[in-house]
């Protein structure tokens, strides 16, 4: 019988459902691993009518394996983990 892993596997990305749901509209929604430069990119676009709106994304762990958030405007955000790829 072989024995047990003892090691934790690495973290590198998070398979995550990002939904926005602004108080009044919103411009953009970023999600980027913690530790890095605000990358000039959004995960998600745009929401005038001040709707929910939502989009998945793969976002690579960041330092303690985080992530951050910046959201232009007042939101609440909901992030469903779907998966994670490690090795």
């Amino acid at each position: 019988m072989a024995p047990p892993i003892t090691t934790k596997p690495e973290l590198i990305a998070y398979v995550l459902n990002a939904t926005a749901v602004p108080k009044t509209a919103l411009g953009f929604l970023t999600l980027w691993p913690f530790g890095i430069s605000l990358p000039p990119v959004s995960t998600l676009n745009s929401s005038l009518t001040a709707t929910a709106v939502s989009n998945m994304a793969i976002v690579q762990g960041g330092v303690s394996d985080k992530i951050s958030v910046l959201a232009t405007d007042q939101t609440d955000l909901i992030l469903d983990l779907s998966g994670w790829f490690a090795q």
